[in-house]
């Protein structure tokens, strides 16, 4: 009888630690991954800020602690119609399984 209670309360105790622990990982994924978004757009803002801001789109993959699979970074800066100054960046980060994240920010150029 004891075991049985055991077992009836030892698996969904351990099966709540093992998907707390996925949650945990990928919260750690995409806490990285939304670290270099930003610094992607720090880069764009800074380049805004100087002057040296222009129209472009690069993909790159990188590899980031704490994320378990290669992670491909899409920026694009494209100019806003109507405006000789203002352009529309996106940061775009796709890696592991269907896991994504996108950053969209507007800079004025100097």
């Amino acid at each position: 009888m004891a075991v049985v209670l055991l077992g009836v309360c030892a698996v969904p105790a351990l099966n709540g630690v093992a998907e707390s622990h996925v949650r945990a990982n990928r919260a750690r994924e995409q806490l990285a991954v939304l670290a270099e978004l930003q610094n992607e757009l720090d880069t764009k803002r800074a380049q805004g800020k100087s002057g040296t801001l222009s129209a472009f789109s690069l993909e790159r993959e990188v590899t980031l602690a704490y994320v378990s699979s290669s992670v491909i970074l899409t920026t694009s800066v494209e100019l806003v119609p109507g405006y000789t100054n203002l352009y529309k960046v996106t940061s775009h980060a796709l890696w592991g399984e269907h896991q994504e994240l996108q950053l969209i920010t507007y800079l004025r150029k100097a």
